[in-house]
């Protein structure tokens, strides 16, 4: 699915029956006053030397589950949240995120408010997209908690957070990048975008005027273009069936500078050891994750 808004789009159809970071203050606005309330409920592994800690914490509206993976030693280390596609759950990113926690630095695999853990019913419509963008922007305020939750860890380095998405969650973050400039580093895994004319170009005219403002307010092109100074990396498949090359080359090309792009003779899923090799060292460097490697954890692939 290239877009999840662009379903809504054929819904509302049918129902008719035929610059910088600053600037995000407002929609995407929380109290950051707000207690965070964070819920241990134990280790989920045992005889690994990387802690994961099963917890959750308040995001502002809903409890957000996620795995928080702590190495040994007091750090303070560079940390990463790591965002799930589309169907999966914080589960779907633990291994990738193991492997950086191996190399001396918190993690945090965070659950979208789109997994089917905690899906919603959106129904069709224009009120349908009103509610899938009141809950994309739930979980933007969600993630800048998650960043919140980070800095008030001793475990991390507050100057040194980065965040990896993945498909859909590289679509979220195309939109974190431009309104949470305490992330420094942002990977975007599978990640494209189309415009939002495309989109409302095939709606009726009668419409046009109502949806365009619903779909600017979830706009990735406009966001990850304020990205700056936050670095970003792209890594896309040649061999991608489920996002299509245009849309690929559409979200790279909006990001701000700085920014490293690198392709792979690989699917969607991204799955050749070099692009994981490559993201692993390519946040070690820009985070300053400088080790060493925890005795007896896995680094990579």
């Amino acid at each position: 699915m290239r877009h999840t808004l662009a379903c809504l789009a054929l819904l509302i159809l049918t129902a008719c029956g035929g610059g910088g970071k600053a600037v995000a203050a407002d929609i995407y606005a929380y109290d950051p006053s707000e207690p965070l309330a964070r819920q241990d409920a134990g280790l989920a592994n045992k005889d690994y030397p990387i802690a994961i800690h099963d917890i959750s914490y308040h995001g502002g509206l809903e409890r957000v589950p996620a795995f928080l993976l702590l190495p040994p030693g007091k750090g303070p280390y560079p940390a990463v949240i790591y965002l799930h596609g589309q169907g999966g759950d914080r589960l779907e990113m633990l291994y990738t995120a193991s492997w950086l926690a191996g190399r001396r630095a918190v993690a945090l695999t965070v659950e979208s408010p789109y997994s089917p853990n905690r899906a919603i019913e959106l129904g069709p419509g224009v009120e349908g997209l009103r509610k899938e963008r009141d809950r994309t922007v739930q979980q933007i305020v969600e993630l800048r908690r998650a960043v919140d939750l980070l800095q008030s860890l001793p475990q991390v380095d507050d100057e040194k957070i980065g965040f990896v998405g993945y498909s859909a969650g590289a679509r979220t973050g195309a939109i974190l990048a431009g309104v949470e400039p305490r992330i420094r580093a942002f990977v975007f895994m599978s990640g494209g975008e189309d415009s939002v004319d495309e989109f409302v170009g095939v709606l009726p005219e009668s419409q046009r005027a109502e949806v365009r403002p619903l779909l600017e307010d979830t706009d990735g092109l406009k966001y990850i273009a304020r990205a700056s100074p936050s670095k970003l990396y792209f890594q896309a498949g040649r061999r991608d069936k489920v996002v299509p090359r245009d849309a690929l080359e559409t979200l790279i090309g909006a990001g701000s500078q700085p920014k490293k792009v690198s392709w792979y003779e690989a699917g969607h899923n991204l799955a050749v050891p070099k692009a994981q090799r490559d993201q692993l060292d390519w946040l070690a460097e820009v985070l300053e994750i400088e080790g060493p490697p925890v005795e007896g954890a896995e680094t990579g692939p």
